[in-house]
């Protein structure tokens, strides 16, 4: 392994190898030699090692460390060899640049060449094209409720001034080489001597453009603290909401009074196993938490102004927001294999004919112990682990002249077997008594079977000519009523109506 030394170019360290370093002194030396003696050498060899500077740096990476003697001949090779620069020759007229149309160019502000700020002389070389045409423009546009000057103020602000020579090289998208440097360096120094009083005037201008520049990106540097700050709060306050969510309550517009405790305690309903629901939430927290972790990280940012290019913690977090991503996708369709098959159950319990042919029909609102975990659908037994849902009772003329009731289920299970199984355990009581039939408000199963119910339908079949008297409270479970009058269904309760042909009619 070859010895290094450590050498400062323009500032940067650069660890390089003894071979390497050699080549690049013997480098330097012919620069001294060839501009040393020039009234703007000093300047030229200060920008031709900045430019070296930057060729070496783009060289390094994780993996390579090390500056070696291939990496000093290609940033030779690139900046040229001094001895090859041609000399001026007195009398003789300078060559032409020669433009590297290939070459990227970079977005700068030109000064050297500005009206106001040099965005419009900047955006001229960027695209090729004359800025007298770009300043056109932006008048036009400016005559347009000011959109061009306000353009043209921002891009003031946020587009960087051409100072060195390398940057002015790129903005005009000429190879930042030996020859080039020395080309420009020279071209300024003779505007610098040619100038007089424009060029004062001139540079007077740009220092009170560039004030005016620097008020303008305090403004804007401004707006994007306040931006920042807004994204921080809002971050904040969406955690603290997630945090409540799952933590502490549920949003009483979803659950009624809300529903109180860890992990919502009826959320457990939904899978085989704890365990299970609790990977699920924990992943619904990442998938939750880690775009808005980003989002609070690039507020920071704004108000703080740091720069950070640490990938790890971005591809870390990107790798932990995907295995989110897959738990939820795997264990949502694992639980929605659950209820993927649906069968319909139906018996039908024959009721005796009332002996006044007339039928009381109540509704039996037992005092269920029923904790705050409810839903405008359902409620929960959270200690005997039931659910509590109502059914949907319909009215109907009977075709075999008796008084039935049917019961028809609509239940859903990962097989059909299993959807029998969730149909049979559900509980459900009506009883008669003479000519009184007296119905439970809600029926009861598993709360596992959350969801696997999807109806749960008594229809009562009532013969001709016999007279039915609904409970008050019987609206409760009332779904459909076939009746031969335009009422509605509550409007129904508390009176006496007799089965017609054309369906329930109200006794005079």
């Amino acid at each position: 392994m070859k010895e290094t030394t450590t050498i400062n170019i323009s500032g940067i360290i650069f660890h390089i190898d003894n071979d390497a370093f050699e080549l690049l002194k013997s480098y330097f030396l012919k620069l001294k030699r060839k501009f040393g003696d020039t009234a703007e050498g000093k300047e030229i060899i200060n920008d031709i090692e900045l430019r070296i500077a930057e060729l070496l740096q783009e060289k390094l990476n994780d993996k390579k460390e090390v500056i070696n003697e291939i990496d000093i001949h290609q940033v030779i090779t690139t900046m040229g060899d001094p001895e090859d620069l041609d000399a001026e020759s007195s009398g003789e007229e300078a060559e032409e640049p020669i433009y590297n149309s290939s070459k990227q160019r970079r977005l700068y502000r030109d000064g050297d060449n500005m009206m106001l700020g040099g965005v419009c002389a900047g955006m001229g070389h960027y695209f090729g094209m004359d800025p007298v045409l770009i300043r056109v423009l932006t008048v036009i546009f400016t005559l347009f409720y000011g959109v061009g000057f306000l353009i043209y103020i921002v891009m003031w602000a946020f587009i960087p001034k051409a100072i060195t020579t390398t940057q002015k090289l790129e903005m005009k998208g000429e190879p930042v080489t030996a020859e080039n440097i020395k080309r420009t360096i020279k071209e300024n120094y003779e505007d610098v001597k040619n100038s007089g009083t424009f060029r004062k005037a001139q540079e007077g201008f740009d220092k009170g453009s560039t004030a005016l520049g620097s008020f303008v990106r305090f403004i804007l540097r401004f707006i994007v603290i306040v931006i920042g700050a807004s994204m921080v709060l809002g971050t904040v306050v969406g955690i603290v909401a997630i945090i409540n969510l799952f933590l502490f309550a549920a949003p009483p517009v979803l659950f009624g009074s809300g529903l109180h405790g860890a992990f919502f305690p009826f959320l457990n309903m939904f899978f085989q196993n704890e365990l299970t629901m609790i990977i699920f939430v924990i992943a619904i927290v990442l998938l939750s938490i880690i775009p808005i972790l980003l989002i609070l990280f690039l507020g920071v940012k704004m108000v703080f102004q740091f720069k950070t290019n640490n990938k790890a913690i971005g591809l870390s977090a990107l790798g932990i927001w995907l295995i989110a991503l897959a738990l939820v996708t795997a264990i949502s369709i694992s639980t929605g294999m659950r209820y993927s098959e649906s069968i319909t159950h139906e018996n039908v319990h024959e009721i005796a004919n009332p002996a006044g042919k007339t039928m009381y029909l109540q509704l039996e609102s037992n005092n269920y112990s029923l904790d705050e975990l409810s839903h405008s659908s359902f409620k929960i037994n959270k200690d005997e682990k039931l659910l509590y849902r109502r059914p949907e009772l319909d009215i109907e003329r009977s075709m075999t002249g008796r008084f039935e009731l049917e019961v028809r289920k609509k239940i859903r299970g990962q097989n059909r077997e299993k959807a029998y199984f969730a149909a049979e355990i559900i509980s459900y009581n009506f009883t008669q008594t003479d000519s009184v039939l007296v119905f439970d408000e809600y029926y009861t199963t598993d709360w596992k079977h959350i969801g696997k119910v999807d109806d749960y339908d008594l229809t009562l079949y009532v013969p001709e000519n016999y007279s039915i008297v609904f409970d008050k409270e019987l609206y409760k479970i009332v779904d459909d009523i076939d009746k031969a009058e335009h009422i509605s269904n509550e409007n129904m309760m508390g009176k006496k109506w007799i089965m017609t042909h054309s369906g329930l009619s109200r006794m005079r």
